[in-house]
């Protein structure tokens, strides 16, 4: 039986240009920055197809989120109805597992689809390429602790997207668009065409947009690919801009005789993270962030002691954890987290149970007096510029809830310390701080 590839798929220029640069030119490297609608998702299944067929080994596909790997891969059509796993020639399939949605193919290879939110899952695996769809919309954890894994089997990594302000899809872009190593294409609509030469997006259909009320802001990210507009819902921009602007995001000395003290956004099936930070004077400084999955507290605290002797830090100070901390269970425990924490000599403050809104506010206040490491704090930096308000795609209009992707849990941790500082110290009276409850329920 003679079976074509691509399959189902008539590529166009330019994506047979992406398809040269993998499978002829031999990148190992490659950024592909596209407009919406220009056939990303296709092109990548295909490639992965191909890819997967010409060397037995593990091919992952990486969404921001599993449920979107599910919805828009698992069970997903392109613009002309076919499903995407439909590119997979039938003949070529040897089992498929929707559970944990993988393909396995006739000569051994599997192809798995999963999201990067839970990127811990996949630490130790061997594969030959790693797909990262919609990558500026992804924890960037993944991509930074999956990449020694190709390095090591001598895969390749494909980035593909649309642009989201200058976040880490831009730093990815400005360190690849000079290196010979990486092939980066960024297609805007004028960039593009259909096979016949027609526009894949008109200007038409674009004022049509602009009339049912979307941004130029948003136009220009989406259909001209421009890294330029600021992230449209995030809670923190203004204040992390005035931050850069008076130079309170740098590499400092850290101040070894000063209490460390630490806040803690609690994950049962999602990350926890940590967030570590000094008073001085008037002044808090962000010494360091700890983020992971599917760990214990005893995991978490001897992280934090291993990077207490790193920093070479003498003592800790207050430790702070967010209500619900009393009626969660940690993994791999029947007890509570409080009882397992003070069996451990971890003694927590519980944060008080405020509002989401409270807490941002409060968060959005306390960054004034707040001063980052740049390093240590990178990751913990990213979060606080993109946790951003849920778009209602219907009303065209930002709603008063977080949307729950990868950056919010390092925002949470951050709000919930910055709540907690300021409730114990806002007030005249509050200049020492309170005495901690410590339960053994």
């Amino acid at each position: 039986m003679l079976i074509k590839l691509p399959h189902q798929f008539e590529p166009r220029d330019y994506q047979l240009e992406l398809m040269r640069a993998v499978f002829i030119e031999k990148y190992k490297h490659v950024y592909w920055i596209v407009h919406r609608r220009a056939g990303k998702t296709k092109t990548a299944i295909n490639i992965m197809v191909a890819a997967a067929l010409m060397e037995v080994s593990l091919y992952v596909y990486l969404m921001p989120q599993t449920n979107q790997a599910r919805k828009v891969i698992w069970k997903g059509r392109g613009s002309d109805g076919v499903r995407f796993l439909d590119h997979i020639p039938k003949p070529l399939i040897k089992k498929i597992n929707n559970s944990e949605m993988s393909v396995e193919l006739i000569n051994g290879s599997i192809m798995l689809f999963v999201g990067s939110n839970n990127y811990d899952s996949l630490m130790g695996i061997n594969c030959r390429l790693i797909m990262y769809d919609e990558y500026p919309l992804q924890n960037p954890m993944a991509y930074e602790l999956l990449s020694p894994v190709l390095l090591e089997s001598g895969g390749t990594e494909i980035l593909f997207g649309t642009p989201r302000g200058h976040n880490h899809g831009y730093d990815v872009y400005q360190m690849a668009i000079n290196n010979p190593a990486w092939y980066v294409r960024k297609l805007s609509i004028d960039d593009t065409k259909r096979g016949d030469g027609s526009a894949i997006i008109t200007l038409a259909q674009i004022e049509q947009e602009r009339l049912s009320g979307k941004s130029e802001e948003i136009i220009q990210q989406e259909y001209w690919c421009s890294f330029d507009i600021g992230n449209q819902g995030a809670y923190y921009t203004k204040e992390l801009a005035h931050a850069d602007y008076e130079k309170r995001i740098v590499d400092f000395n850290i101040k070894i005789e000063l209490p460390v003290h630490t806040s803690w956004d609690i994950g049962v099936r999602d990350s926890t993270s940590i967030c570590l930070f000094q008073q001085d004077g008037a002044n808090i400084y962000y010494v360091g962030y700890i983020e992971g999955n599917n760990k214990g507290l005893q995991e978490y605290w001897k992280e934090l002691q291993a990077l207490k002797e790193q920093l070479r830090i003498k003592k800790w100070g207050y430790h702070f954890a967010p209500h619900d901390i009393r009626n969660r269970e940690w993994a791999n425990s029947a007890r509570s987290r409080l009882a397992v924490a003070a069996e451990l000599g971890l003694h927590f403050i519980v944060v008080p149970d405020l509002s989401i809104q409270d807490r941002i506010d409060a968060g959005r206040a306390f960054l004034k007096d707040c001063i980052f490491h740049k390093t240590f704090c990178k990751h913990l930096l990213r979060c606080l510029r993109e946790a951003m308000r849920e778009y209602d795609e219907v009303n065209k209009v930002y709603k008063d809830k977080p949307l729950h992707n990868w950056a919010l849990h390092g925002f949470d941790s951050y709000t919930y310390g910055a709540a907690a500082w300021r409730n114990q110290f806002s007030k005249p009276e509050m200049n020492t701080i309170r005495k901690y409850e410590i339960s053994s329920s």
